[in-house]
């Protein structure tokens, strides 16, 4: 190991810097020289796969698009559906329940109210059991569409767009290294000693062999 520590062991140092870098130039140009035909000849496969999935890839995402349209439309009927049977079954149980109270009003008897009461409460359960029969009926078309050999189905999931950047949380939030960059560039092109809020800027010295 080549310890530097007076001008002569520097001059040692940066002749030898700029050896082994002449070394590594080399080495990278003998690489490119067997990889360059090898890179040329992938370029022309990769070029040719493209022009051939290309086409069929944009049949794909429309023929995607297409399923699921179709099976959104389905998931939203289905809801609907379940949404009115729900809706009529309550209208139902409510005027059930206002023609048994006017029935109690005018009975006297106690074992006439009593069995008016359990009347009642049959045919509210009677009403209940419709109900989720009817419901049932509904199926959640979560299976989807099915071929011979594939199927199609719904899939959520979550997406997200801004809607007030300032109510981000902060471990959210990242650096943009390459806005920080020009910045400071813009900076020193004004003369000015850059400057950004929450950053800390400082000069990093980086050898120059020539």
């Amino acid at each position: 190991m080549l310890i530097i520590n007076s001008e002569a062991t520097a001059g040692e140092g940066a002749d030898l810097a700029k050896m082994l870098k002449g070394l590594v130039d080399q080495a990278e140009m003998i690489r490119k020289a067997k990889t360059e035909p090898l890179d040329r000849v992938k370029k022309l496969i990769m070029d040719e796969a493209k022009a051939f999935v290309a086409p069929l890839e944009q049949v794909r995402v429309g023929l995607r698009q297409r399923l699921l349209t179709w099976e959104s439309a389905k998931a939203e009927a289905a809801a609907a559906e379940r949404e009115r049977i729900q809706r009529e079954a309550e209208e139902e149980a409510e005027a059930l329940r206002r023609e048994e109270e006017k029935k109690l009003a005018r009975l006297k008897k106690p074992e006439s109210i009593e069995a008016a009461k359990l009347e009642a409460a049959r045919k509210q359960a009677v009403l209940e059991a419709e109900r989720n029969a009817a419901l049932a009926s509904v199926m959640e078309p979560t299976a989807g569409a099915r071929g011979m050999s594939a199927s199609a189905g719904v899939r959520e999931t979550w997406e997200w767009e801004i809607e007030d950047a300032e109510r981000i949380p902060r471990q959210l939030l990242v650096v943009d290294t390459g806005l920080v960059k020009a910045a400071i560039k813009a900076m020193e092109g004004q003369g000015q000693n850059p400057r950004i809020a929450g950053l800390r800027l400082f000069r990093k010295q980086h050898l120059n062999v020539r």
